[in-house]
């Protein structure tokens, strides 16, 4: 083999001998890289630990967890507008509990007032929830138009032993009582354009509210025509007893004018947004005010049938309308009708119960002039979306489509269509139809967002 000088090249000749010198001069080469090594090692900058490694053991905290002790996550803040679903959450820093520990054990001593009244307590339960959080459960519903104040007191201490080194607040409140319906009381066929003069009123609001705060914040003006002034009259306010659970009927309030009622005159009830509830000193948001009839003499209005031309007869087989100027039970209207009408021949298995009213229907057809109320309990949601498609919830206070139909599908006529305000999740709707429905829902055009639009509908069924 030919050694070659350091600095020259050349393709060295193959040779079958081991390639003895060249070995050492590989164990050389090594022998230096490890002097050079060390001389790193010795002679570099001396820096101090900074941190200290260790094991971790089953109860040690990630690294958010070993920063100061304190409540990093409370709700609700704000207004609350749900006030049958207010849970508290607070979240703390550290571990507060061991997980064998029972739910109501060892739970620091929070506070839930109001800000009104010298600061109630709210009664309710804290429980935990895993081993960080806690959650308030209100005894009831939380008192309406109030101010709260959740208070985690100093000193409050974590599983290994830190403590909260100054309280933490947390406040929110809730509105003022809320008109949630409001419809004439009387004889059956009532309308709010054709007043008896013994009518009342119910009132149904989302709290409870004083009958006597309620007649303090009541008037009915009663005008005899264009340009009247007026003359006030007041009311006698009642509770009425619950009907059903819905929300608008535990706290309905009955309204009965302090004198009978004035014939052909027009009305205007007011409740004044001085009115509270009992929970608490907000008052409501904006007064609430309706216009009213009541009725007049009775007297023709109209008349109506299907002709063979414009002008001509009635048609065969065909139905009558009569118009009137107020509401008649349809039995009052035929005993004075002075005319041969055959006889309506009932559908099979049909039980007809028709209230009174200003338009009465006299002929053959076997359901033209029926009337059908259809019961409706939607339930909707308000989300915002941002760009990566997570949704937030967000209050209600829209106007949106209620409608019922009749016909097939895609061949369908509308009985009824009009925007209603929704302003809470669960809503049930009353309405009365001419025609025999067959689907009704909310929303029904398809007019919002909806990523399941599809279920906006309902078939209409007999109870």
């Amino acid at each position: 083999m030919t050694r070659l000088p350091l600095g020259r090249t050349s393709r060295p000749q193959h040779s079958m001998k081991p390639p003895a010198m060249t070995l050492r001069q590989g164990r050389a080469r090594l022998g230096g890289l490890a002097l050079l090594l060390l001389a790193a090692c010795l002679h570099g900058p001396q820096v101090a630990p900074t941190a200290t490694l260790a094991p971790q053991g089953p109860d040690s905290g990630p690294a958010r967890t070993r920063g100061p002790f304190a409540v990093v996550y409370a709700a609700p803040r704000g207004h609350v507008a749900d006030r049958r679903q207010p849970g508290v959450t607070v979240l703390f820093s550290r571990g507060m509990r061991s997980v064998d520990m029972p739910d109501d054990a060892g739970v620091p001593q929070i506070g839930v007032r109001t800000q009104a009244h010298g600061g109630q307590p709210v009664p309710g339960t804290w429980r935990w929830t895993g081993t960080r959080g806690l959650l308030f459960t209100p005894a009831g519903e939380l008192p309406g138009g109030s101010d709260f104040v959740v208070t985690v007191p100093a000193g409050t201490r974590s599983l290994d032993g830190a403590t909260l080194p100054r309280p933490y607040t947390l406040e929110f409140d809730t509105d003022g009582p809320r008109v949630l319906a409001f419809n004439a009381v009387g004889p059956r066929g009532i309308t709010e354009d054709a007043l008896p003069t013994d009518a009342s009123f119910r009132v149904a609001f989302d709290q409870p509210v004083d009958p006597v705060a309620v007649e303090a914040v009541a008037s009915l003006r009663v005008y005899a025509g264009d340009g009247d002034r007026g003359e006030t009259m007041h009311f006698k306010a009642a509770k009425e007893t619950p009907r059903s659970p819905r929300p608008e009927d535990a706290y309905a309030i009955l309204l009965k004018p302090e004198r009978p009622l004035p014939l052909e005159r027009d009305l205007e009830l007011t409740l004044a947004d001085t009115l509270r509830g009992t929970g608490g000193p907000r008052p409501m948001a904006s007064p609430m005010t309706r216009t009213l009839r009541t009725h007049g003499t009775l007297r023709f209005v109209d008349f109506y049938c299907p002709r063979i031309t414009a002008n001509g007869r009635c048609r065969a087989g065909g139905d009558l309308k009569v118009t009137v100027s107020t509401p008649v039970d349809p039995r009052e209207f035929k005993g004075h009708l002075r005319a041969k009408i055959p006889p309506r021949p009932p559908g099979k298995n049909e039980v007809r119960r028709i209230d009174p009213s200003s338009t009465q229907w006299l002929g053959v057809a076997p359901k033209l002039g029926d009337k059908y109320k259809v019961t409706l309990t939607v339930q909707a949601k308000k989300f915002k979306s941002d760009g990566s498609g997570n949704e937030t919830p967000m209050p209600l206070a829209d106007y949106i489509d209620i409608g019922v139909f009749s016909g097939k599908k895609d061949h369908e006529k509308a009985l009824y269509l009009k925007k209603e305000k929704i302003t809470q999740e669960k809503n049930t709707f009353e309405i009365i139809v001419d025609q025999l429905p067959t689907r009704a829902g909310i929303d029904p055009i398809n007019k919002l967002i909806d990523r399941i639009p599809d279920d906006n509908t309902i078939d209409v069924t007999k109870p």
